[in-house]
């Protein structure tokens, strides 16, 4: 019985208590091939800002968005999956972010493991989260979503855990 409650006593310590949701203001959630247009929308809304953790990342319609924010001053840093960011497509993404002075963090991981985190927060104010990767396979062709969350508590939640991400924890 002990070892089960210390088990469970572990576990909820992992846990992040928030009170984000008593914060929280407009919500907005997309499906399919919407979860493009929402983030791309909630990129061109940035001014100071954006934090992004992402597994896939191929779609130039997005690297676009970001580079026209950084282009405007906005800080813009990705971490990314540094396995996926061998792709060829992905590897050519990532050069033209470079050029346009975007940091792009590659996360390597233990064999077998993935960053697969997929989010992002704009500006300390919005996150935008949810299965959706930002491919042509997962705008054009599976089921996904992504929500978007304007919570400054929220958003600090997730820029901390952004910045835990590291290569080979």
């Amino acid at each position: 019985m002990k070892l089960k409650l210390l088990v469970v006593s572990l576990f909820l310590s992992q846990l992040l208590v928030t009170n984000a949701a008593d914060s929280a203001g407009p919500i907005t959630v997309a499906f399919g091939q919407h979860c493009e247009r929402l983030l791309i929308n909630t990129i061109h809304a940035a001014h100071k800002e954006i934090q992004a953790a992402i597994y896939e990342f191929t779609k130039k319609d997005i690297a676009e968005a970001l580079i026209e924010r950084a282009e405007h001053g906005v800080k813009v840093t990705i971490k990314i999956d540094a396995q996926t960011a061998e792709y060829k497509s992905t590897a050519e993404l990532i050069t033209r972010l470079q050029q346009a002075k975007i940091t792009v963090l590659r996360i390597k991981m233990p064999p077998e493991a993935k960053m697969h985190n997929k989010f992002i927060v704009i500006d300390g104010r919005w996150v935008l989260t949810g299965s959706y990767n930002w491919t042509k396979l997962a705008t054009d062709e599976n089921w996904e979503n992504l929500i978007a969350i304007e919570s400054p508590a929220l958003a600090a939640d997730y820029a901390g855990e952004w910045e835990r991400i590291k290569s080979e924890r």
